[in-house]
């Protein structure tokens, strides 16, 4: 149990729960046994009721790796979503007073959106933004609860937990179909781009833990695991995107060895050792799927990435083709011959320039409430650019998973923030 800010968190309960549903879930798409499915549903609605705040952001953190395994066979909609607007309806029923103010950069998007929905004739674009106010701010609430003297590392070692279930469950469950080395490796039911963009932070995560905090060897353990995994999870998807993403921890390991001129880091030795027996393990296991990744950067069309860039270009002129499309958007009722395949120039075609700007100050309030304005150190910001370079390459707007990166990314960075209270507070815990 953990008590440090008042609030037990039952692990045993809370990682019990996760599993359960995990499992009941994998088996039910493994052997199509319809039972297990409900089975998983009753699981569920019984830790909405049983698991407290942080307990069930905890297990929130377990499953959001693997959100496209929570869906019923055939059907293309992650049910996952749906629960945790079930807990958001929870909390605000539970927790009304302390939740009831709203961001105004929030009630404008809303607005905004709203008005675009009524333009276009766009349902299918208000039913995303009701679960993404939803869930983004269930997300941000429960993050508020947990503080930078252990517990925020607890949330991250049960992403590790989650990231390292759902690739498992993933080579176990393509291994069964004969996919594994078919290039399209995005664990159960999901697409190689969308799984790879929730993997490939983790790898500047983990980096950044071995290399900025007090570490146990269990931990350690964890975290190589972690990478391991992640790395041959990127290498059997063929990812050119999450391939280009590790780039991101290497920079920051860059970035360290630059300042360990003026303060070394006895980490960065050991973390290189380790860097050097992951690249071994994967490649003497998976040199074939190695080159045949390589080999897709020397493709006819790499230099538009399978015409990502003509993609780009398209729908950047189609927002400024006339003053409304511009400021207002297009809606999401429209896909012309291929998705916009980068969520940012989705944000600003389908929404329009004013909506797009009230996201981006909605999340920037949501980071400095958060972080409460502290002072953030360098190395603490590459995870959130981790998370931002995938989804350059996935139409991903409103994503539950693109939701709780960027929650997460603030809570590392609360966790990292320069104030000596939270200093002191780090000593004495660790």
């Amino acid at each position: 149990m953990s008590s440090c800010t008042g609030i037990r968190i039952g692990k045993k309960r809370t990682v019990f729960f996760a599993l359960l549903v995990s499992f009941l879930f994998f088996y039910y798409h493994l052997f199509e046994v319809s039972v297990l499915f409900y089975l998983a549903l009753v699981g569920l609605l019984i830790s909405v009721f049983v698991l407290s705040d942080k307990e069930m952001f905890l297990m929130i953190s377990f499953l959001i790796p693997n959100l496209f395994m929570f869906k019923q066979l055939g059907s293309e909609t992650a049910l996952l979503g749906f629960f945790f607007v079930l807990v958001s309806i929870k909390e605000i029923i539970l927790n009304f007073k302390r939740i009831a103010r709203i961001d105004l950069f929030l009630l404008l998007h809303i607005a905004f959106v709203l008005l675009t929905c009524i333009l276009n004739e766009d349902r299918s674009l208000l039913n995303s933004l009701v679960r993404f106010v939803f869930n983004f701010s269930l997300f941000s609430y429960y993050a508020t609860l947990f503080s930078p003297n252990g517990e925020i590392k607890q949330v991250v070692k049960m992403y590790f937990a989650g990231i390292i279930t759902a690739v498992l469950m993933g080579i176990v469950f393509q291994s069964v179909r004969s996919n594994l080395y078919n290039g399209y490796f995005g664990g159960v039911n999901s697409g190689r781009n969308f799984f790879g963009a929730v993997i490939s932070p983790t790898v500047t995560i983990a980096m950044l833990y071995f290399l900025e905090k007090r570490i146990s060897l269990l931990e350690t353990i964890l975290y190589a695991a972690t990478m391991i995994l992640c790395i041959i999870s990127i290498v059997l998807s063929h990812s050119r995107t999450s391939v280009l993403s590790l780039a991101i921890p290497f920079f920051m390991c860059l970035h360290c060895v630059v300042r360990s001129f003026w303060k070394f880091n006895k980490k960065l030795i050991p973390l290189l050792l380790l860097i050097s027996i992951i690249g071994l393990i994967v490649y003497v296991n998976y040199h074939d799927a190695i080159f045949s990744l390589l080999a897709r950067f020397g493709e006819d069309d790499v230099q538009t990435g399978n015409d990502r860039f003509v993609l780009w270009k398209y729908y950047i002129g189609q927002t400024f083709r006339n003053p409304v499309s511009f400021l207002f958007g297009s809606g999401s009722a429209v896909v012309h011959y291929a998705v916009e395949h980068n969520t940012f120039i989705q944000c600003f075609y389908q929404l329009g320039a004013i909506s797009t700007v009230t996201l981006l100050g909605f999340i920037q309030q949501t980071f400095r409430r958060l972080t409460q304005r502290n002072k953030i150190r360098l190395t603490a910001s590459f995870p959130l650019l981790s998370v931002i370079f995938p989804y350059c390459g996935i139409s991903a707007l409103y994503s539950d998973q693109l939701s709780y990166l960027l929650v997460l990314s603030a809570l590392i960075m609360k966790d990292f923030s320069k104030t000596k209270a939270v200093n002191n507070l780090n000593r004495n815990f660790e």
